[in-house]
C-alpha cells in the first residue's frame, strides 16, 4: 500500500513510519506543517528547520507547507499539503503518530475522508509504557527538545531517552511519560529507517519560568 506519513520530526510520527514501513507498506511521502505558533494544538514546533535533514536520511520526499499556526485555521495548510501528496504521490493512505489526542486524529481523519484517503494512525491508544518500549528496542536517539512539567528542568533538555530516563520519568508524580500531556517534546536524531545518523555540532537550551527548549543550530 502507499501512503504518506505525518511528520513532526518527534518519536511518535517517526514510530509510525516505521510500524508501516514494517508492514511492507511503500511510505512514498512526508507530510509536514511548519508552524509559527509554539503552542499549536495541532503541529509539533521544536526544531523544525531539523524537518529537511531528517527526510533527506530517512531518503523520503517531503511535502512541507507553513502556517501561522492560529487555532483551526492551521487545518487549512494541512488540508493542502494532503491535497498536495495526493496529486503528486498518489497514496491510499495517511498514516500519522496520533496517541491520544482525539483532537488531533479527528481533524486528520476529517481532512483525509475529503480526500478521499484512508487515514491510519497505528499508535492510538497504544499504552504510555508499551510506546516507549517500543521505540527503546528499536533503538530510536529520541532527545528531549522541550519540557513544560514540574519535575523537569533544564538539565532534561536535550537528554536522550534510555531505559534510565524513562524509570526516572515513571518515577515522577502524574507525569506523562511519553509527554501525551504535553509535558515534553522530543526530536529524531536516528531511527531504524534513516540512511545515517544526525550529528547535533551546535545547539543551546533556552529557558523561562518553568519551560525550555533544546534549540539546535547547527546538525549535520
Amino acid at each position: 500500500m502507499k501512503t504518506g506519513a505525518l511528520f513532526s520530526g518527534g518519536k511518535d510520527s517517526a514510530y509510525a513510519i516505521y510500524w508501516a514501513l514494517n508492514q511492507a507498506w511503500n511510505v512514498n511521502c512526508l507530510i509536514n506543517i511548519k508552524t509559527e505558533n509554539p503552542h499549536s494544538f495541532m503541529f509539533h514546533h521544536p526544531n523544525q528547520k531539523l524537518i529537511e535533514l531528517q527526510a533527506k536520511k530517512a531518503g523520503i520526499p517531503l511535502i512541507q507547507l507553513e502556517t501561522p499556526g492560529e487555532k483551526e485555521e492551521e487545518l487549512e495548510a494541512l488540508e493542502k499539503a494532503v491535497k498536495k501528496a495526493k496529486k503528486e504521490f498518489d497514496p491510499d493512505a495517511v498514516i500519522s503518530g496520533a496517541v491520544a489526542s482525539s483532537y488531533q486524529k479527528k481533524r486528520v481523519d476529517n481532512i483525509c475522508h475529503k480526500q478521499e484517503i484512508k487515514s491510519f494512525a497505528p499508535l492510538w491508544t497504544k499504552k504510555q509504557n508499551t510506546l516507549m518500549q517500543y521505540i527503546l528496542k528499536a533503538d530510536f536517539d529520541v532527545r528531549i527538545s522541550a519540557v513544560a512539567a514540574e519535575g523537569l528542568t533544564k538539565d532534561w533538555l536535550g537528554k536522550k531517552i534510555t531505559e534510565e530516563t524513562v524509570q526516572e520519568l515513571k518515577e515522577m508524580k502524574g507525569m506523562n511519560i511519553a509527554g501525551e500531556g504535553g509535558e515534553w517534546e522530543s526530536t529524531v536524531l536516528n531511527a531504524p529507517f534513516f540512511k545515517e545518523k544526525i550529528v547535533v555540532k551546535k545547539a543551546r537550551k533556552e529557558w523561562k519560568k518553568n519551560r525550555g527548549n533544546w534549540i539546535i543550530e547547527e546538525a549535520r
